[in-house]
């Protein structure tokens, strides 16, 4: 990009002292759960909605998944999910999840099948 002067060099050499490597969100699955909560947070507010709960089942799904779009993908996914969920569980039956978590054709909610199984959001 500098050499076709599409960056400017003097800011790709003030940017480039010491770099910083971020890796894909596909390569740190461990932050997914963390990130949803904060996610899910920030748009509930923002939107004056209660999300109380996420289920197990999706959030299992959603660190399954390989996260081409990075992380403002996920993000985007959860600000839908808040806006269509309807009560304080964090609803992802919208959205088509079955290249998520196996589940078949099925939609996210009929995938739900294991009882008791959400993981608790916690406000802070």
């Amino acid at each position: 990009m500098v050499a076709n002067r599409e960056f400017r060099s003097d800011l790709y050499y003030r940017l480039n002292v010491f770099p910083i490597r971020v890796p894909p969100l596909r390569e740190r699955a461990d932050d997914i759960p963390r990130l949803v909560r904060h996610f899910a947070s920030k748009y509930s507010h923002r939107l004056n909605k209660r999300i109380q709960t996420i289920p197990s089942q999706a959030m299992q799904a959603l660190v399954r998944w390989t996260w081409p779009g990075n992380i403002r993908e996920l993000e985007n996914i959860i600000e839908r999910a808040v806006i269509l969920s309807p009560d304080t569980v964090l609803n992802l039956s919208y959205f088509r999840i079955s290249s998520y978590s196996g589940c078949g054709s099925q939609r996210a909610a009929g995938c739900r099948g294991s009882r008791g199984g959400h993981e608790w959001f916690s406000e802070r």
